[in-house]
């Protein structure tokens, strides 16, 4: 439904979106006519292959995989883009930490985690700038992790952990 760009849309030039469903994408193309967004492009296919016709490179990338995280091919693809900051939603930790040990042989740390409980609060963005390391004097690769716990407990519990 385009959540995720349309939140993104009022502090962003232009907000692209992929989608392997195309009824998702249908819904996320006439979400953002409802709310007046005109710089959301919403794009059904593959994220494996749709990646090869983006030519724009982005800010930040916000990736919100399926349960069993991103396809090892296309997580090459991402990498490639060459961001300085990412945003990952997960809901399955193992795929999260397979996922993650890739972005840190390509040279990202971890900057920020915040575990949240789905039961109640759906969605978490992080819009931070990039950070430099004073000591080197170089940027900072960085991924924010947000981890969607479906406790069903009844309360919403949020941790956060921000590395130093």
């Amino acid at each position: 439904t385009g959540t995720i760009a349309q939140m993104l849309a009022p502090v962003a030039s232009k907000v692209v979106g992929v989608e392997i469903v195309e009824e998702a994408v249908e819904a996320a193309k006439k979400n953002a006519v409802d709310n007046h967004l005109d710089n959301c492009e919403f794009i059904a296919g593959d994220v494996l292959k749709v990646v090869d016709n983006l030519t724009q490179k982005p800010d930040i990338l916000v990736l919100d995989p399926p349960r069993d995280g991103i396809h090892p091919k296309a997580l090459r693809k991402i990498i490639n883009f060459n961001v300085d900051e990412m945003v990952y939603v997960s809901c399955k930790p193992t795929s999260l930490m397979r996922d993650l040990l890739v972005f840190r042989e390509a040279g990202y740390e971890v900057k920020r985690c915040c575990l949240v409980d789905i039961t109640h609060f759906v969605e978490f963005f992080s819009f931070n700038r990039i950070a430099e390391n004073h000591k080197e004097k170089e940027l900072v690769r960085k991924v924010t992790v947000v981890v969607a716990l479906d406790l069903g407990c009844g309360n919403t519990k949020n941790s956060e952990y921000e590395s130093k």
